[in-house]
């Protein structure tokens, strides 16, 4: 290849990754991680523990999490979810305190909106459909992420590790979407009616949980049930009424946790992308940003420009932080000898936008965790035991980032000057973006980013 086609082919590459950019508004790509759940469905019963501190109390990243999410419609008629920032100075709260003012009447218990009648206010608290059936519209509802076991199965116990709780699970062309978490408002019925009348901490005692639909209910008051061990006859007649005959008070584990369940590991509830992360101010601003012109227009209200402000901080810290812990990584690492053993698997992270136009409303896919860049060292030109990928490799070739661990592993050899990657398998395909040469076994190209997963 020639030093022409080399340098066309390269600033292909770097074409096809900044229109990628334009569409993430500047952002990596993002997934979320791989969730094992239990779900309290409407018209089902779970028995679980709930484990970690309270909300008052909570100490540690696995401890329950507040966080504030809503189903919001974007300006293409698709859906995405956002996460809010608890500052009462994030731009989004505008929203709330300008467009959606309201007065409370203490008579007849309603609210009434100072800006009535306003197509964007409909917009606001409808998501623009006129029978409402997304509930809250784009007001963001608060939810309380839970680690818990799962008393009704063996996976917790077989694999040492906690189930992450879901409000909801609805499926959707062989997908299953998940709403994470508890509602605020059955969160404060455990912790602060039902562990008062018991005397204990939620998670000294197991609870069963039953959900009821409308349909279902027993009055209007009541959406679910929460039933602790002595409450043996309310529990066992749910098994009856569900027409499953089943006495969910066999589930109960009386007692404290054991070492063993102590032990389990538990998923870490702070910053996941699209749960508990606050959604990037890039994404709001490429999903309803002409919403908010509207809203700025009508209004005279700046979010537009307070949110394009803070994309650029955003996106400021974000390569900041990614500078320091390349340079952590580089101080930290050690020359690797031929006899030492592999390096361990680098550490992964992973964040999603889940905002397709297939999205179910107020739900979440789970998709496969992606990788974090790996720790960068110093350059290495040759195959070697623990070949670490340079730090400039990745300015280079912008798709060495997206690949996951075991393809990176398969880089054996970077030539930056020659725009090369050898591998340790026959690069016996073409990427069908930047046309470079890689191994079929991979995922997403190297050099460019596309990806090819299904």
């Amino acid at each position: 290849m020639t030093p022409e086609e080399r340098k066309a082919r390269y600033e292909k590459a770097v074409a096809a990754r900044e229109a990628a950019k334009l569409n993430q508004g500047g952002y990596s790509p993002q997934n979320i991680p791989v969730f094992e759940h239990v779900v309290l469905t409407q018209n089902s019963t779970q028995v679980i523990r709930l484990v970690g501190n309270s909300l008052e109390t909570r100490s540690a990243p696995t401890d329950p999490l507040l966080v504030e999410r809503s189903l919001m419609r974007a300006d293409d008629d698709s859906y995405f979810n956002c996460t809010w920032s608890p500052e009462r100075d994030w731009p989004l709260r505008k929203l709330l305190t300008k467009l959606a003012k309201y007065e409370y009447n203490e008579e007849d218990k309603k609210k009434k909106y100072v800006n009535e009648g306003c197509p964007l206010l409909k917009k606001f608290l409808t998501n623009g459909n006129t029978n409402n059936p997304f509930d809250m519209g784009m007001l963001p509802k608060k939810f309380v992420l839970f680690n818990a076991i799962d008393r009704k199965d063996s996976w917790c116990k077989e694999n040492k590790h906690t189930k992450m709780v879901a409000w909801d699970l609805r499926e959707k062309d062989g997908k299953k979407f998940y709403t994470t978490g508890l509602t605020q408002g059955l969160y404060k019925d455990i912790w602060n009616r039902k562990c008062s009348e018991i005397g204990h901490h939620f998670d000294e005692v197991d609870f069963v949980i039953h959900r009821y639909n409308e349909k279902t209910r027993p009055n209007e008051k009541t959406n679910y049930v929460v039933y602790w061990k002595e409450e043996v006859t309310p529990i066992k007649n749910l098994g009856t009424k569900e027409g499953k005959n089943i006495d969910y008070n066999k589930f109960i584990v009386d007692g404290y946790l054991t070492e063993e369940e102590e032990a389990y590991e538990r998923y870490v509830l702070e910053d996941i992308p699209f749960i508990s992360q606050v959604t990037p101010a890039a994404v709001i601003l490429s999903k309803i940003g002409k919403f908010l012109k509207e809203v700025d227009a009508k209004y005279g209200t700046t979010i537009v420009d307070e949110l394009t402000a803070l994309k650029t901080a955003e996106i400021a810290a974000l390569k900041e932080k990614t500078k320091n812990e390349e340079k952590d990584n580089f101080t930290n690492s050690k020359p690797v000898s031929s006899s030492a053993s592999a390096p361990a698997e680098e550490p992964e992270y992973s964040d999603s936008d889940e905002s397709s136009s297939e999205d179910l409303p107020g739900e979440v896919e789970v998709r496969p965790q992606e990788s974090a860049p790996a720790p960068k060292a110093t350059k290495v030109t040759k195959k070697a035991v623990g070949f670490v990928i340079p730090p400039e490799a990745y300015d280079h070739f912008g798709g060495l980032s997206d690949l996951s661990p075991e393809d990176k592993k398969k880089i054996i050899g970077i030539n930056m000057e020659n725009d090369e990657i050898k591998f340790s398998e026959d690069a016996d395909v073409e990427c069908g973006s930047c046309e470079s040469s890689i191994p079929n076994s991979f995922s997403s190209c190297p050099f460019c980013g596309a990806s090819f997963a299904e």
